[in-house]
């Protein structure tokens, strides 16, 4: 453990002060710092590459794309507002009380990591449903996404998830006598109180086991027909290459649910225990539950991190996209003319057009 030096020293403007004569920062501490700056910086740059690949190939502007662009900005603002690599120092520093709301409402207390990581989960979850209603129940056209409404779709999940994040901002604020982590935020486990864990029974169950519930059924559903019923994606002498093409976006669709359920479903399970579980026993396993939670925690975050690399590992067209674009910017700096495509056939894309 490294035993940080006193420093008792105070800003110009007076809004915070640095102490350290009886904090540490720990191995676990730093291996947290590290991971988590590492999936930061190169899960914003794919996440980025995702949404300029889809903006600059208008033949990937389709229901999907759009869905998965809005997963990829979800992701992406998670990143942004990733506090795992710094919130462990705020019990070396002492903030005014201002300073401090701030700090834990938008930043380290999660507050808009909730509304990103809700709006993450939404997406798939609208991305299943889409896909189910337009692969499973094919002739029901009044209850499919299309581009002209898809917009609608993604602005009421992302008000949604802030409506649903909003009791977690208000009841976060700072605790300036606190001598452990200093944000009191509805996640924190030795204060977890009655509200709180009602607030998070509700939103464990709301928010992340009933969108697994309904993915599962969903991609079951399409899994179903298409390998025992087989009346999915058939090969049609004729159109062999678009059924093909749904096969790969749909093995796609899939490997992102499965990385969200692995990612995102033990957080979940570890606060329905300790909303469950006795204090005597929350108190008296607190230095192994908080080593999970902090766990739990990183691979909430890492789903935001992988996504992009599944796009690049399932979707052919998504590495030609990519090499294109590269293509594109280095002709750009260069000077050099951007030859246009002739045929928007050869133009690739993430999902076949409908």
């Amino acid at each position: 453990m490294i035993n940080m030096s006193r420093l008792n020293s105070e800003n110009s403007s007076n809004n915070f002060t640095v102490i350290g004569s009886t904090e540490y920062i720990t191995g676990k501490d730093i291996a947290f710092a590290t991971l988590y700056s590492f999936i930061v910086f190169f899960g914003i740059v794919g996440n980025g590459i995702v949404i300029a690949i889809v903006r600059k190939t208008p033949s990937m502007h389709t229901t999907t794309n759009y869905l998965l662009v809005n997963l990829a900005v979800a992701d992406l603002l998670s990143l942004i507002f990733c506090p795992g690599f710094y919130d462990f120092a705020l019990r070396n520093v002492k903030l005014t009380q201002t300073v401090g709301d701030i700090v834990c409402k938008v930043f380290a207390g999660n507050a808009v990591l909730s509304v990103t990581v809700l709006e993450s989960i939404f997406t798939l979850t609208v991305v299943a449903v889409e896909r189910y209603v337009s692969l499973v129940k094919p002739f029901n056209t009044s209850a499919r996404l299309k581009k002209e409404n898809v917009g609608y779709a993604i602005a009421t999940t992302w008000i949604l998830a802030s409506i649903i994040s909003l009791p977690g901002l208000l009841s976060n604020n700072y605790d300036k006598n606190s001598i452990e982590y200093p944000c009191n935020r509805p996640w924190t486990l030795n204060k977890l109180v009655g509200s709180k864990k009602t607030y998070i029974l509700t939103f464990c169950f709301l928010c992340m086991i009933t969108p697994t519930l309904v993915i599962s059924f969903c991609y079951f559903s399409i899994l179903h027909g298409v390998h025992f019923k087989k009346n999915i994606c058939r090969e049609i002498p004729g159109n062999a290459a678009e059924e093909k093409s749904k096969k790969r976006l749909l093995k796609l669709l899939v490997s992102l649910a499965v990385t969200f359920v692995v990612c995102c479903l033990p957080f979940a399970v570890f606060f329905l225990y300790v909303s469950l579980i006795s204090q005597s026993t929350l108190h008296q396993d607190y230095d192994t539950l908080h080593l999970v939670h902090r766990s739990v925690r990183f691979l909430l975050i890492l789903n935001s991190f992988v996504n992009p690399l599944l796009y690049a590992a399932q979707s052919s067209n998504y590495r030609e996209a990519f090499g294109r674009l590269i293509c594109q910017l280095s002709r750009t700096h260069g000077n050099e003319p951007i030859p246009k495509t002739e045929n928007h056939k050869e133009a690739v894309e993430l999902e076949p057009r409908s």
